[in-house]
């Protein structure tokens, strides 16, 4: 009797198993939470530290130019004051992508429960250069060791503090290489395009700057989402960051479905329930509850991506071992 062998195609990575295990794993190991959750608290009943008196000179001068400018560029002009005013140095703790998650990093909180926030001026252009180096690698140190953590739990479901100390320092420096890499890799992509929608709003024809900044940004969007893992490999591998960089953009290319949905669920998740968090009042003790939710949402969305990483990167060990026993 003949039998008939099917092709069955490559075997996927289950985003919804992974996201399950990443709930589980952040629900049995709660104190997981706890980093994101200081960094909020942090931010929100610590001081507001503004380089305004900085800035104000600059934009004071800018603002006879932008006077007799296009109301566009006006309209930036006065977007952007407002959002240096809105600025607390402090919020570069997050040292965005690849720190601790916050729910205040973008627009810290002007009032809290206990009444208005402290509002410190910096006042000097080194003092502050100083501040945002030593903050940025403070905070990619407490990402290290939150990634570490988690890292932990998802592999054993439990958490070694001596092992995680032990390999803190390597992680912290690879952590650092990466958000190096990822910056100059953002200035390269940026640059031709603000440059070109510059000149756009200079020029007065803001529809076709809102058409070119569009069409320009998702490219640039899908690029950037190859190093969505970037600091997997580290984690869970020991890799370099840059072979971690690599194994990124393998893990993107190899299963470009199941990782897109991943992204696209995971950040649905963490946007959609920011919306809840955000509810209560800055001054209102409910707010806590938006700070403990946020930590948890995203710790477990780590988690899961850990879980999605490792599943992968499983598949793909196969797919090479099966290639060469051919």
């Amino acid at each position: 009797m003949n039998v008939t062998e099917h092709q069955v195609g490559p075997a996927q990575p289950s985003l919804i198993q992974a996201l399950t295990a990443g709930f589980e794993t952040v629900s049995s190991r709660i104190e997981l939470i706890f980093f994101p959750v200081a960094l909020d608290l942090l931010l929100w009943f610590g001081p507001r530290v503004r380089p305004v008196l900085l800035s104000e000179p600059s934009f004071t001068e800018a603002a006879g130019m932008t006077a007799r400018g296009p109301e566009t560029v006006r309209s930036v002009y006065e977007q952007t004051l407002l959002q240096i005013e809105q600025f607390n140095i402090l919020s570069v703790l997050r040292a965005f992508p690849f720190g601790l998650p916050s729910l205040f990093a973008l627009r810290t909180p002007e009032r809290h429960p206990a009444g208005l926030a402290l509002i410190q001026e910096i006042s000097s252009y080194g003092l502050m250069i100083i501040l945002v180096v030593l903050l940025v690698t403070a905070g990619l140190a407490a990402a290290a060791l939150y990634g570490i953590l988690i890292s932990q739990s998802v592999r054993t479901g439990r958490v070694n503090w001596r092992q995680a100390l032990t390999g803190w320092l390597w992680t912290t420096g690879q952590y650092i290489l990466l958000l190096v890499a990822w910056h100059l890799l953002l200035i390269g992509a940026f640059l031709p395009l603000t440059c070109v929608i510059s000149l756009l709003l200079m020029a007065g024809q803001s529809q076709f700057t809102i058409v070119f900044f569009v069409f320009g940004s998702v490219p640039l969007a899908v690029f950037f989402g190859l190093l969505a893992f970037a600091p997997h490999g580290i984690l869970l591998k020991r890799r370099w960051a840059g072979s971690s960089l690599v194994d990124s953009i393998k893990i993107m290319l190899q299963h470009p479905l199941p990782t897109s949905g991943f992204l696209v669920l995971g950040g649905v998740l963490v946007l959609g329930t920011d919306l809840i968090w955000r509810i209560p009042a800055y001054d209102s003790w409910l707010t806590l509850v938006g700070v403990l939710g946020h930590a948890f949402i995203t710790t477990s969305v780590l988690a899961a991506s850990m879980v999605f990483y490792r599943e992968a990167d499983r598949l793909a060990q196969q797919r090479i071992e099966g290639q060469t026993t051919k």
